[in-house]
C-alpha cells in the first residue's frame, strides 16, 4: 500500500502519509512511510541535496559568497565578495570592508552595470546578515 502511494510520483513521506490517511490509518504510519521511501532508488535520486540544476541561458543564475579568511588591509578590507554565473562559470570579485547589506547591494549594483541583469541569486548565508532577495 506504501509502495502503490508513493510510486504515484515519488512524494516525499509528508504527501504520501496524505495520501494513504484519506482512506488507512495504524500506528508509526509515519516512521514505516519514512523506511520504505528511503529503500525507493528513484526517490533517493531525486531528493538528494547534491542535484544537478539545469541553466538554460547567460545571467539566468548567480550565487554570491562573501569570503573572511584574510586579515585586514591597510585599505581596510576585510574579506571577498565573489559573483559567480552559473552557465560560463565567470567569478566576479569584489574587496569588501564589512558584512553591511548596503555594501553588498552596492557591488550587486556596479555588477548589474557592467553585466547586466540576471533572474535569479543565490547568496551564501552569512552570519550576522539581513540581506534579503
Amino acid at each position: 500500500m506504501i509502495e502503490k502511494a508513493h510510486n504515484f510520483g515519488h512524494f516525499r513521506a509528508d504527501s504520501t502519509l496524505q495520501r494513504i490517511k484519506e482512506s488507512y490509518t495504524w500506528p508509526n504510519m509515519l516512521a514505516l512511510i519514512k523506511k520504505a521511501i528511503n529503500q525507493c532508488a528513484t526517490a533517493r535520486m531525486q531528493f538528494h541535496p547534491a542535484q544537478v540544476t539545469e541553466v538554460s541561458k547567460i545571467f539566468k543564475r548567480l550565487s554570491i559568497d562573501l569570503v573572511f579568511v584574510l586579515n585586514k588591509t591597510k585599505d581596510g578590507f576585510i574579506g571577498i565578495a565573489v559573483i559567480i554565473e552559473y552557465l560560463t562559470k565567470f567569478c566576479y570579485a569584489e574587496p569588501i570592508r564589512s558584512k553591511e547589506d548596503s555594501e553588498i547591494a552596492t557591488i550587486l549594483i556596479k555588477y548589474i552595470s557592467l553585466f547586466g541583469p540576471f533572474e535569479e541569486l543565490f547568496l551564501i548565508k552569512v552570519e550576522n546578515s539581513a540581506i534579503r532577495f
